[in-house]
């Protein structure tokens, strides 16, 4: 098949939207299908381009391989995590120069993706797949504008939400299929009156050949000898970082004890500066890292944290980095309830507490400082399950049987 996926976010950058793209893009390359990628020039989470793109960046369009796979880049105003008026111009900056760029393109695919967040991304697609008259697949990482209410961007009220919402329904109905990450989302799409034989579950995956439990530990030297509790990932409204400072404000006296935070959002100065006044010495905060350099991160872990705010929402979601903390072997504390809870349970692979409860994180955290074996043993649990289930190559196989008019594993 000849497939094109459209998605703002791409590496150089992490987080989960880019690593799923280039993974399975990259997989399918190896399967023998013509996959290629559009996306902008990359600039997420900080708003500021990444070295060796700025001179590209002013051309408008350029082109890449980046393992094995073909990659447009397009135009965007690179603005930062933050801010409602910068992000929304930065989006809709990204839905002309995409729609342009696919329009211009040497290459007439059979099946456009375009993933969302952001829905302008997969609006691109959409129009880029009626203009090749190509099937068009609709791919939902996060339900919007849904989601935009539960960090308190919008209200349900709201003429952004009312806009958004209208664009989601134009989207799902123009879809050949929509694609989702949980069941959860496929139950609420349902009830949205979706017809199920248009609307698959197809769910996060891993790198299990990147991630896993004897990677190269990461040396900093104020962590030897602590139990290191860490939290790699994005510090955004979501994600209530701000929770893991409070515990380990309650953590002070325990001196064997340390966590160690990477990342960039737009939350990231408020938490360095609330890590600041409360003179937290046993927390170390670090800048976003490369997605190769996680591994070892992980490595230097005793555990890893999971935590996103407390919303009925978010109960729908399945956060890739608690599948990349399994593959590692190494136990989940998940402040999150709902299909997460449930996968973390079957695979009794960590933790569970209340999301933003300071007092149940210290506990989750003593707990598994007390008892080490405990610990490893749910690593151990956790990279047997991801194994077994979330592997990113099962996940591209489960894909190519959507994108087929006839499966192909059938």
């Amino acid at each position: 098949m000849r497939l094109l996926y459209v998605s703002q976010y791409f590496p150089p950058e992490i987080g989960a939207p880019a690593v799923r793209v280039s993974q399975l893009a990259r997989l399918w390359r190896e399967m023998g299908h013509d996959a290629r990628v559009l996306t902008a020039f990359p600039h997420h989470p900080g708003g500021r381009l990444y070295p060796g793109y700025r001179r590209r960046f002013w051309k408008g369009f350029d082109r890449e391989e980046r393992d094995g796979v073909q990659v447009y880049r397009t135009w965007i105003y690179p603005a930062p995590n933050r801010g409602l008026l910068r992000r929304s111009a930065s989006y809709a900056s990204f839905y002309f120069s995409a729609a342009l760029r696919g329009a211009l393109l040497d290459f007439r695919p059979e099946v456009v993706i375009g993933t969302s967040p952001q829905l302008l991304c997969a609006a691109a697609a959409c129009w880029i797949a009626r203009r090749v008259s190509a099937r068009f697949v609709f791919e939902v990482r996060d339900l919007w504008p849904e989601s935009l209410v539960a960090v308190g961007a919008c209200t349900e009220q709201s003429w952004l939400y009312r806009r958004l919402d209208g664009l989601a329904s134009r989207l799902y109905e123009a879809a050949w299929k929509t694609v989702v990450i949980t069941d959860e989302f496929r139950r609420r799409l349902r009830s949205r009156g979706l017809p199920p034989e248009r609307l698959v579950v197809v769910k996060t995956g891993v790198d299990t050949e990147r991630f896993h439990p004897d990677a190269t530990p990461a040396r900093l030297p104020r962590l030897d000898g602590k139990f290191v509790v860490s939290y790699i990932g994005t510090l955004g409204m979501a994600h209530s970082v701000a929770t893991i400072l409070d515990a380990a404000d309650l953590l002070r006296d325990r001196s064997d004890v340390h966590f160690l935070i990477i990342g960039n959002g737009a939350e990231r100065a408020r938490l360095v500066d609330q890590w600041r006044r409360k003179r937290l010495d046993n927390v170390t905060i670090l800048d976003q890292q490369p997605w190769e350099a996680i591994p070892g991160w992980l490595a230097r872990s005793d555990a890893s944290i999971v935590h996103l705010s407390r919303s009925p929402l978010f109960d729908t979601v399945l956060p890739s980095k608690m599948f990349e903390i399994m593959a590692a072997g190494r136990p989940v504390i998940l402040g999150l309830h709902g299909e997460a809870e449930r996968v973390l349970r079957e695979a009794r692979a960590g933790r569970v507490c209340q999301p933003e409860s300071p007092a149940e994180l210290r506990q989750a955290i003593l707990d598994l400082a007390a008892e080490p074996d405990r610990g490893r043993r749910l690593g151990e649990n956790g990279r047997a399950w991801v194994l077994r289930h979330a592997s990113y190559r099962q996940r591209a196989a489960e894909y190519l049987d959507v994108l087929a008019p006839t499966p192909v594993h059938a």
